[in-house]
């Protein structure tokens, strides 16, 4: 650990010395760009100081991807000409004492050297490998905290007269928390097809003004839902999701006369909770491959089994 303070020590102070012995390489214009990536590369270097203080192992693919903003800083600053304004270079000195402290004495901890005094570091003339072996852990600077993903989700209902177009497709929306394993979900689903009624009768075979339905025996079924709730990863590749939304659902009948009439009393929406696993195969750059399974229940209606194929990135 201690190699790599000293390492973050070095490269802080070499993003000084460049910008102190290119303070004319750069167009007036462009100081600012260059300013504010000096900026966030000095802002990064302290977070993995401050990582490294708490023991954390940082990973030898962030220090590569340092060295090459650094090297793309230096090819900027290279490639122009032109001087910094003085509200410039007083944003410069505010940057520097921000990220290179005093000491007791007043100096500079790593002061900036005049232009003919530059030295050439090692960490400028080194090349990745050469840098002091920093051990690579899960815990890289790359992974972001927050995985997002989708999956294609298809709900087939439990029905006893089930058909081919009783089936249902929709999109499910996911962000997990890696660190604490929980995230949250949004899904929607639909059979995506609709009859046009002429009228309503009800499972007995009758009609709302008491007469008697005559079906032809066809018969149709549309559904929807739109649910949101929690996930959770208790394993590596393991995870549950249990949430609640609204669900509607709509029994057709044929008429003999060919009319579609609604079921009124096998038809309705209401609250819907659900619950389901997770499981995630892989653990690819890009991410990861998710596999959804659960179910939803609409109250008082009849229950549908949800399996989804998605991706985690």
């Amino acid at each position: 650990m201690s190699r790599l303070k000293g390492f973050i020590t070095a490269f802080l102070t070499t993003l000084l010395l460049i910008l102190a012995g290119q303070r004319t390489a750069a167009a007036p214009d462009g100081w600012d760009k260059a300013l504010d990536q000096y900026e966030a590369i000095c802002q990064r270097c302290l977070e993995l100081k401050a990582r490294a203080l708490q023991g954390e192992a940082i990973p030898a693919d962030t220090v590569r991807d340092l060295l090459a903003e650094l090297a793309n800083l230096r090819k900027t600053l290279q490639s122009g000409s032109g001087a910094m304004s003085e509200e410039q270079r007083a944003r410069f000195e505010r940057i520097r004492q921000t990220y290179q402290p005093s000491t007791p004495d007043g100096h500079s901890a790593n002061p900036i050297l005049p232009e003919d005094d530059l030295i050439p570091l090692p960490l400028i003339t080194s090349t990745p490998e050469s840098l002091p072996p920093i051990p690579v852990t899960e815990s890289s600077e790359r992974i972001r905290r927050w995985q997002w993903g989708f999956a294609a989700v298809a709900g087939i209902p439990i029905r006893k007269d089930l058909t081919a177009d009783d089936g249902s497709a929709g999109l499910m929306l996911m962000a997990l928390d890696r660190k604490s394993g929980f995230g949250a979900y949004l899904k929607g689903i639909s059979t995506f097809h609709y009859k046009s009624v002429g009228g309503t009768c009800f499972r007995d075979g009758t009609l709302p003004d008491g007469g008697f339905f005559y079906a032809s025996g066809n018969t149709g079924y549309s559904a929807f839902a739109v649910t949101g709730g929690i996930l959770y990863r208790f394993h590596r590749n393991v995870g549950i999701w249990a949430g609640i939304g609204y669900a509607a659902e709509t029994v057709y009948w044929e008429h003999a006369d060919g009319a579609w009439y609604r079921v009124q009393d096998a038809s309705g929406g209401g609250i819907c909770p659900e619950a389901g696993l997770m499981l995630t195969l892989g653990n690819f750059r890009c991410g990861s491959l998710t596999i959804l399974a659960g179910g939803r229940f609409p109250l008082a209606k009849k229950a549908s089994v949800d399996v989804g194929l998605g991706w985690l990135f």
